[in-house]
């Protein structure tokens, strides 16, 4: 097709529309609250892609398939990569700045430059709408993967059903190889959302139907025109506004919204390609240039979100500035990259023009492990990460740390596993056992405090697993579930003496709270309580601790490119008036006994209350948690003198 035949084929509401998507999907990457599925903008993308890629191949002819292949290879490299390679090398560069541990980003960065980046982040089963995608800078690459690949097979069927060849051909074959593979797609798309949604988003065969709805559309307008004049009944004005609508759709609609946008999308750009009725607003030079700049503004507005969640964070202040660094990011690569590299002969042989966009790409990926070797160099702030936390849920000098006292699921513990992890008494101090999940583990500041001052100290804990007995009012029938808790109250039984606390640290915000946590579990705590009641022991209940949606500490620390402002909601508490909640309604429900006490470790870490909790100390500026819902060795600490004291006020120190 030549540069005029394409002018004339020109149709300026396709990248109207694109803009749409992409302002769709920028508003949702800033408040998802604002337009819960505007990132649905990828999929109005990805029709959109279909389209036009069937469109451009079917108005060129080619003499031979190979002749065929490499000229849509060509178009493809000179489109796609110039700018991927600008964006990938830079947006690495400034993250080292300001990321101490940017080997994640950077991996799905040297993933994209090869069109994978969707398959790195399915093998880490990411989930796209976790903070942790939120701060990896080049997650939302993924899509450019899934286009990539769509390209890898389409091709074939579009030569095999004639499209782009010299001889002429009805492709109505096409529609019925392609409408199959799309049916099979969406099944798989619907079915593999509910068992596995990272499968369902990031791969290309699940997403092949939406590309290929734009395929058949083009197909059929060709085919079929007159049919779709009965469109014309149709305001366009209409589809428009549902389309925006379903943007607004809450999440837990996912699946139904993603096929009404892609169906919507497909209807309006054969409703804006009848006769004399383009609305007015898909028409507007403005918005037509947001749409030809979108690649780049796609990718270049997610560097800004994601960098600014390592440094200024998201604020309603903040929003202008970012904007505007969006814009003129975008319109700097479309202008001065993507535009004359596009359009310039990059070389009359077309293998040479592709060994030059694979030359590219290996030459970023090396720069990429270069800057990656050098972080430590270009890291400007202080690293807590790698410092402060790197020795964690361990009492120094001693063999009790999380390899020897926090099992997997499925081992138990043993006498000999027990001694690893046993620090004795002095000084006639009682010892103190911590059982639970790595919600006991954590505590391991806690513990190395009671032993310099004396106390025995025990870490019994299973990864990812919940001490949890069994039993109702007789103390005598109660049980357990799994072989670990049984092993655990086994050395219990033969271990705790009279004075000794038995602390139980678990975790509440998770599925199924409601079931687990009340009623019938704090029946079987309390039977398990009274069971060591005869023998003087007393066992000690943690209450719920805020949790956070930050994924590196280094988000939240003191550093001097974030000013010490607080993250937006990352570094507050999430659902603080749960956590409250839940507290009062364990303590509620909870059976009494006089040997079985609640513990409330908030009073210590958020001294100014849970909505102002944070996890960074505002004096020493130190994390007192490692990840969003543990503590850290330091925060830990803290509790020393406040869990001694609770304990001497309920009569369990010597005298």
């Amino acid at each position: 097709m030549s540069d005029s035949t394409a002018a004339a084929h020109y149709r300026p509401e396709i990248d109207a529309l694109r803009a749409l998507a992409v302002v769709a999907v920028i508003v949702n990457h800033f408040n998802k609250d604002i337009l819960p599925s505007g990132y649905l903008g990828v999929d109005m993308f990805f029709v959109i892609s279909g389209f036009v890629i069937t469109s451009s191949l079917a108005g060129r002819s080619s003499q031979n398939f190979g002749d065929f292949l490499a000229g849509f290879y060509v178009r493809r490299i000179k489109r796609i990569i110039p700018p991927l390679v600008l964006f990938v090398v830079l947006t690495g560069a400034l993250l080292c700045l300001f990321n101490p541990g940017p080997g994640e980003s950077m991996r799905t960065g040297v993933s994209a430059l090869f069109g994978v980046s969707n398959l790195y982040l399915l093998k880490g089963s990411t989930d796209y709408f976790a903070v942790a995608a939120e701060i990896n800078v080049f997650t939302h690459t993924w899509s450019l993967g899934v286009e990539e690949q769509f390209y890898l097979l389409f091709p074939l069927l579009l030569w095999w059903a004639g499209v782009g060849r010299v001889t002429a051909s009805r492709p109505v074959r096409l529609m019925w190889v392609t409408g199959a593979l799309s049916l099979v797609s969406l099944a798989s798309f619907i079915y593999l959302y509910q068992v596995s949604q990272p499968t369902a988003y990031f791969s290309m065969p699940t997403r092949f139907w939406e590309l290929a709805v734009g395929s058949m559309l083009f197909v059929s307008m060709k085919e079929f025109g007159p049919h779709f004049r009965l469109l014309q009944t149709v305001p366009a004005y209409l589809l428009a506004i549902s389309l925006l609508a379903v943007l607004f759709t809450p999440f837990q609609f996912a699946v139904p919204a993603t096929v009404a946008v892609v169906m919507l999308t497909a209807l309006l750009i054969a409703r804006l390609g009848l006769p004399n009725d383009a609305l007015g607003i898909f028409t507007q030079k403005w918005v037509v240039n947001i749409g030809l700049i979108s690649y780049s503004l796609y990718l270049w507005h997610w560097a800004v979100l994601s960098l600014s969640r390592w440094t200024i964070g998201i604020h309603w202040w903040t929003v202008p500035f970012q904007v505007a660094a969006m814009l003129l990011l975008a319109i700097a690569s479309y202008r001065y990259v993507e535009t004359p590299l596009r359009r310039s002969e990059w070389s009359p042989l077309r293998w040479r023009s592709i060994t030059y966009g694979v030359s590219a790409t290996v030459c970023a990926a090396g720069i990429m492990t270069g800057i990656f070797l050098v972080r430590g160099w270009l890291y400007t702030g202080e690293n807590y990460m790698g410092a402060s936390l790197q020795q964690e849920n361990l009492i120094e000098g001693t063999s009790v740390d999380q390899t020897n006292c926090m099992l997997a699921p499925g081992n138990s513990f043993t006498e000999s596993s027990f001694e690893a992890c046993h620090l004795t008494a002095r000084d006639g101090k009682p010892t103190i056992f911590f059982v639970g999940s790595s919600h006991a583990m954590h505590l391991a500041g806690l513990g190395q405090g009671l032993h310099e001052r004396g106390f025995g100290v025990a870490f019994m804990t299973t990864q990812g697993h919940n001490f949890y007995p069994e039993g109702g009012a007789d103390p005598e029938t109660f049980g357990f579930k799994s072989t670990q808790d049984r092993a655990i109250f086994s050395i219990l039984e033969s271990h705790a003496v009279r004075g000794s606390v038995v602390v139980v640290g678990n975790r509440y915000f998770q599925d199924g709270y409601e079931k687990e946590f009340v009623g019938s579990y704090f029946e079987g705590l309390n039977a398990f309580a009274r069971r060591f009641e005869r023998k003087g022991v007393t066992v000690v209940h943690i209450l719920p601790l805020p949790e956070f949606q930050f994924h590196d500490i280094n988000q939240c620390a003191h550093q001097w490119f974030n000013a010490g402002m607080r993250r937006a909601g990352i570094c507050l508490p999430k659902d603080p008036l749960t956590r409250l909640r839940q507290s009062k309604d364990v303590e509620a429900r909870s059976p009494r006994s006089e040997n079985f006490l609640h513990y409330d470790p908030v009073k210590v870490l958020c001294p100014s209350g849970m909505a102002e909790c944070y996890p960074v100390n505002p004096t020493s500026k130190l994390p007192t948690f490692r990840n969003g819902d543990h503590l850290s060795n330091y925060g830990a600490s803290l509790l020393v003198d406040d869990f001694i004291e609770f304990i001497g006020r309920h009569g369990l120190l010597p005298p």
